[in-house]
């Protein structure tokens, strides 16, 4: 019995936390986490 789908062989970048397709979502993700805009309750 597998717990694991199917890979979907799309790109994956890795910065710290983050982990998206492109490396412009990245650096999107790290300007709005510096500004205060990436999360708010």
């Amino acid at each position: 019995m597998s717990f694991a789908g199917e890979p979907i062989k799309a790109p994956i970048i890795a910065r710290g936390p983050f982990v998206m397709n492109k490396e412009q979502e990245i650096i999107e993700a790290f300007e709005s986490y510096r500004n205060g805009t990436f999360f708010r309750w």
